[in-house]
């Protein structure tokens, strides 16, 4: 399973990381805190980012994410084609998943 640093996040979504650190504080977005962390580090697994969009997303997105599902497909067949390791890359997976 693959996990995300709140720099990542905020990355992938386009948000601040106070606002990433405001969802996992909320109960909006679920974090796992590293043992022997002094700091209080999380990380964010992708299943919690999924699960993110599919709870905070309206039914009328949702429905315009899914007439566009065939192209986020192709354009994620195109990154992997080019062996790309890309916020885009990942931001498209995590969309495409929280679809099916």
């Amino acid at each position: 399973m693959k996990f995300y640093s709140v720099e990542e996040v905020a990355e992938l979504f386009g948000i601040s990381r106070m606002s990433v650190y405001r969802y996992i504080d909320e109960g909006k977005l679920r974090a796992v805190k590293l043992r022997g962390e002094k700091m209080g580090r999380v990380k964010v697994s992708y299943d919690a980012l999924v699960e993110y969009i599919r709870e905070n997303t309206t039914t009328e997105m949702i429905f315009k994410m899914k007439r566009k599902s065939e192209e986020i497909k192709r354009l994620l067949g195109e990154c992997e084609k080019k062996q790309c390791n890309c916020a885009v890359k990942d931001r498209l997976r995590i969309i495409y998943d929280a679809l099916r």
